[in-house]
């Protein structure tokens, strides 16, 4: 699975998500910003740790356009009670989520995007 990273985290996707580590997918880093670029992606993960608003927008850019792709939104446990339905996210999950628990989600929202 190809996985877009959108954090301004040094480190990128791998500081973000640690568990990325363990498992064998690819990763493409840019900015939280960055306009969706065209080409192979399965899934946008969305960096919601730091600032929400950002993270809302880049979740909702990720939902519409040309080539829609299924957003996972990472939160810090403290925003969790901000999260909206409207912001379109498939997913979410804490940054400290295990191997077992990241691929799982990561598996069922390419299954249901298909």
């Amino acid at each position: 699975m190809h996985l877009l990273v959108l954090t301004d985290r040094p480190g990128g996707g791998r500081a973000l998500l640690p568990s990325l580590e363990y498992l064998d997918h690819s990763l493409q880093d840019a900015p939280l910003d960055a306009p969706m670029p065209g080409g192979r992606c399965d899934i946008v993960v969305v960096d919601g740790t730091q600032d929400l608003r950002r993270a809302a927008a880049a979740c909702r850019a990720a939902s519409v356009g040309t080539v829609a792709r299924p957003a996972v939104l990472v939160m810090a446990e403290g925003g969790l009670a901000a999260l909206k339905p409207s912001w379109g996210f498939e997913d979410w999950l804490l940054p400290t989520a295990s191997p077992v628990e990241l691929e799982t989600r990561l598996r069922l929202v390419a299954d249901r995007a298909r």
